[in-house]
């Protein structure tokens, strides 16, 4: 990555990169969205709130029925 990300999400990236310079034994693996509904909503939602959320011991209410489908699709 030659280029600093200025974004709010930068940070993030840049701690990532930082990671896989410690570590030789780190993967990624592309999920598509359907694959992932609930975290696609957590994210959509706390765009759109302009909030933050911390996901300890649960999720918001509102995404509880997206929790059991993603579980349920993982276990194809």
């Amino acid at each position: 990555m030659n280029s600093h990300d200025r974004s709010m999400i930068g940070a993030f990236i840049y701690d990532i990169h930082q990671i896989m310079t410690k570590s030789s034994n780190i993967s990624f693996e592309y999920i598509p969205r359907e694959g992932n509904s609930l975290a696609h909503s957590l994210a959509e939602e706390t765009s759109k709130r302009k909030d933050e959320i911390y996901l300890i011991g649960g999720v918001p209410e509102y995404a509880e029925h997206l929790k059991d489908r993603d579980k349920e699709d993982g276990m194809d």
